[in-house]
């Protein structure tokens, strides 16, 4: 949900700026942010983010997917 944000495991907090849905309603695009003073689990501000986890909801674990994916690829980018 766009403003929600999640801690991608070993990696950085990501937050989700919007979301873009097809004619049927289903999650097509995920437009994220992520911080990058967040990588190792340390957050300056202090705030409590929560991981991603386990969802029984199609549409909620098809974007925690996504996310994933795009951590990997930031991952492999930073070496």
């Amino acid at each position: 949900a766009p403003g929600r944000e999640r801690r991608l495991p070993y990696a950085f907090e990501v937050k989700c700026i919007d979301v873009e849905k097809n004619a049927g309603g289903e999650v097509t695009k995920v437009i994220c942010s992520y911080d990058p003073a967040t990588r190792g689990g340390d957050t300056p501000d202090g705030r409590k983010v929560f991981g991603v986890g386990m969802d029984a909801d199609v549409a909620s674990a098809s974007v925690q997917a996504i996310l994933s994916a795009a951590n990997g690829l930031v991952r492999r980018s930073q070496g």
